[in-house]
């Protein structure tokens, strides 16, 4: 019995063996190897491959990373406590995730701008640089002594300080503010002057350099001449990214960040986008600095003298410049709110304004409880939307604020 039904089982492969589409050895036994020789459609695997999405060589399949947000989540859960803020806990996950979304793509290429390690913790030491080189330029370029202005010059500056400054009286803020603050306080007006600049020329629309072709117009007559339309297309792209954030908020990030760092790739446009960015930023400068309110605050008007503050607020709307585009290349995004979002008077504690150095630090902060802000020293940064939350909006710096020191 055992030996036929041996033969019975042999007979089955046989007749296996000799069907269309079979490979047998030439010694009589199966061939226990795939065929040397595969069409594309012969392949089962290979067919429910393609009709679902085609892979390319050396490339990660899509599902892959878009599984990665609950690994990040399970990943999140063992880090260490930094704080009650429980969003601040992921953001290195955060920022290695998005890195590693890159090699899938294989774009982790060299870039002609260095933002790796501008993180959003950092964001607050890279504005203070700008910020810091503003309020140098201040004091070493305008008039210090408020007495020397006319009434018109003092209003005309305080109007130009909307929503970073109390709409009073010039001399009534001074006024209000602590006896060591008030001979220092027009230096402090002018400062805050450049920093709403800087805010709203370069952190409103993280595309305002942007433009179809960098390079300068003419190749051969004027090659520093480089094209001047970066308000109009900037202002479009901005239109379109906010249409996508109505639709999708999520993507939207993305597209923004993808864009930025693909604008700065490490060979000829990159340079020629920067070299057209800090051109904006001149233009910019030479704007501010041929305004009458700001050419009645200077301390000197000698050709030398202008001269000189030029080159110096040069370095600070240059920088300003670059710390936006830094910004922009990472998943969140960085806002500010100034006075026309804040509250008008200050309370103790308060989670996003604290007060100037002048006041004597925390412990005097609750003897100024209820008291009137006058005007901002720093507005309140923030940084907005991350990858589980694209509507997430966490405090990085608090607002620094003069308030009245009147009894």
């Amino acid at each position: 019995m055992p030996n036929k039904k041996s033969t019975s089982s042999k007979k089955g492969i046989a007749a296996n063996n000799d069907a269309p589409g079979t490979c047998q050895s030439t010694s009589g036994r199966k061939e226990t190897r795939e065929p040397r020789i595969r069409t594309r459609s012969s392949s089962p695997v290979r067919r429910k491959k393609t009709e679902s999405t085609t892979t390319l060589t050396g490339v990660d399949p899509v599902s892959g990373i878009a599984e990665k947000p609950q690994d990040l989540e399970e990943e999140a859960k063992t880090l260490p406590e930094k704080g009650p803020n429980p969003q601040v806990t992921v953001e290195d996950v955060n920022n290695e995730h998005v890195e590693k979304s890159f090699n899938w793509h294989h774009v982790r290429k060299p870039r002609a701008i260095d933002y790796e390690h501008a993180y959003p913790k950092e964001w607050p030491a890279e504005i203070q640089r700008p910020f810091g080189m503003a309020l140098d330029w201040a004091r070493k370029h305008a008039e210090r002594n408020h007495a020397n202005l006319s009434v018109e010059q003092k209003r005309d500056l305080i109007s130009s300080l909307d929503g970073y400054c109390i709409q009073n009286d010039f001399d009534t803020i001074v006024s209000s503010l602590p006896r060591e603050s008030q001979n220092d306080c027009l230096t402090r007006l002018v400062h805050l002057l450049l920093v709403k600049e800087c805010i709203s020329r370069f952190f409103t629309n993280p595309f305002w350099y942007l433009v179809p072709n960098p390079r300068p117009v003419n190749d051969g007559d004027d090659k520093e001449k480089l094209a001047a339309n970066a308000p109009e297309f900037g202002a479009q792209i901005l239109e379109l990214f906010e249409r996508m954030r109505e639709s999708d908020p999520a993507a939207a990030q993305l597209w923004r960040l993808w864009t930025t760092r693909f604008s700065h790739p490490g060979h000829k446009l990159g340079y020629d986008m920067i070299a057209h960015r800090d051109s904006v930023a001149d233009k910019i400068c030479a704007e501010i600095l041929g305004q009458e309110l700001v050419k009645s605050l200077l301390r000197s008007t000698d050709k030398c003298d202008l001269d000189r503050a030029f080159l110096d607020m040069q370095k600070v709307f240059r920088s300003a410049a670059e710390v936006s585009v830094k910004t922009s290349c990472h998943l969140e995004r960085l806002e500010f709110k100034t006075l026309n979002t804040l509250d008008h008077a200050f309370h103790h504690p308060s989670a996003e304004i604290e007060l100037a150095e002048d006041y004597g630090g925390a412990e005097k902060e609750h003897c100024f409880d209820d008291r009137q802000i006058l005007f901002l020293e720093f507005p309140a940064m923030y940084r907005c939307g991350d990858l589980k939350d694209p509507f997430y909006k966490g405090i990085l710096h608090k607002a620094v604020v003069y308030v009245e020191d009147v009894d």
